[in-house]
């Protein structure tokens, strides 16, 4: 049984829908509950021997974000509980071995979910437990309860890994993709046009975040645009919390004070992201904390799009610099337009990045990688609950 608190696009919440569409439905019968409406609900319930429920969260705790974990559980604990106690109820039902809870929100509901039942709960871990990508006070309190709640700890990557208590016997288990994407067959909008003859695109896509450094990137614009003259630059994503849209909004001020607005286009939300990939030729990930992962990357690696990234966190642990991708430091727009200003003056260059980095996707990241290590971890979980083995001694 999969907890996911969400059903809009996240990277999380479409990892979990790969991992699901590719498990061998002979050997797992899955469970999905995802904790709001939107897109995902009918992605999941496409996938054939997938049964899926839509459980909204309570509103007030459905708006509790990693930036106040601690405080909002306590706040809206009532509504964690009686949640948790109807995930217990579902489980019991549905005779689960295994609570897989994929996400903070999901971590602090399956306490309840799973408490004295025999099933086995594992926690995926998908954010960096430590500063500044939370407060430490919430860090602290997430790093204590992952010490001693979860059977079994699952991590999206070393970077993540590295900041749980060393009590953690942590598998990282990075996220997987189809190595071939099926578009949506209902984009929230179509696709950009593509760019005009001799110009090139380049994209920036994910949530409008400050922490996602979408203004380094409108720094970086404002540097190449004193010596291009042609480059098209588009920001894909939206904004999820009130102060994610105050910072939008604070961004389209930016561009506008620097005057790119006829340089940089803002497209909002699109679901369909192998069909935005295809119109674009360099794609820029530029996170100023520390990145769990980065599921955008592998899915422009895989695309055959070359990715320019920060040198931090999940995407350091994909791109070897100059080999199948570039890094440059995080937070600093003269390196970024650099980087930038190199691969747009060099189109071999960008097709010698995009070609190692669609191997580099085939060789490390193809789901079934991924699948087959969950499975590992599932067996052993069911083998606990049936003959009442630990975990390890599975």
């Amino acid at each position: 049984m999969f907890l996911e608190p969400t059903g809009l696009i996240s990277g999380g919440a479409v990892a979990l829908l790969w991992v699901v569409q590719a498990m061998d439905k002979t050997a797992f019968r899955p469970l999905v509950v995802l904790g709001s409406e939107g897109p995902l609900v009918k992605r999941f319930r496409q996938v054939p021997g997938c049964r899926v429920l839509c459980r909204p969260l309570a509103p007030a705790f459905a708006r509790v974000t990693r930036l106040n974990a601690a405080s909002g559980m306590l706040r809206n604990l009532r509504s964690a509980v009686v949640y948790g106690l109807e995930m217990r109820r579902l489980a019991d039902r549905w005779g689960a071995d295994v609570l897989h809870a994929n996400g903070l929100k999901a971590h602090l509901v399956s306490i309840v979910a799973a408490r004295r039942r025999r099933r086995a709960l594992v926690w995926h871990v998908r954010d960096t437990l430590a500063p500044p990508y939370m407060p430490s006070a919430t860090a602290r309190a997430l790093r204590w309860l992952t010490a001693r709640v979860p059977d079994v700890v699952v991590c999206n990557s070393e970077s993540t890994r590295s900041h749980l208590s060393h009590a953690v016997q942590a598998e990282v288990i990075v996220d997987g993709l189809p190595l071939e994407p099926a578009s949506s067959s209902a984009a929230a909008q179509p696709a950009p046009p593509g760019p005009a003859p001799g110009h090139c695109r380049v994209l920036l896509l994910g949530r409008i975040a400050e922490w996602k450094g979408q203004h380094v990137f409108v720094r970086a614009v404002q540097r190449l645009c004193e010596r291009d003259a042609t480059t098209e630059f588009v920001i894909v994503g939206g904004a999820t919390t009130d102060a994610d849209a105050t910072y939008a909004a604070s961004l389209r001020a930016l561009v506008r004070d620097f005057g790119l607005a006829a340089r940089i286009q803002f497209t909002g939300f699109h679901e369909d992201v192998p069909e935005l990939l295809r119109s674009v030729d360099i794609l820029v990930h530029c996170s100023v904390s520390p990145e769990p992962l980065g599921l955008v990357i592998l899915e422009a690696m895989r695309a055959g799009v070359p990715v320019v990234a920060t040198n931090l966190g999940g995407p350091a642990e994909i791109i070897r610099d100059g080999e199948n991708g570039r890094l440059y430091p995080p937070s600093d727009d003269a390196a970024m337009a650099r980087v930038l200003r190199e691969l747009l003056e060099s189109p071999d260059a960008r097709r010698r990045l995009a070609a190692a980095g669609r191997a580099t996707v085939v060789e490390r990241f193809g789901i079934e990688r991924t699948v087959d290590a969950l499975g590992r971890i599932y067996r052993r979980c069911a083998a606990r609950r049936h003959t009442g083995l630990t975990v390890e001694s599975a």
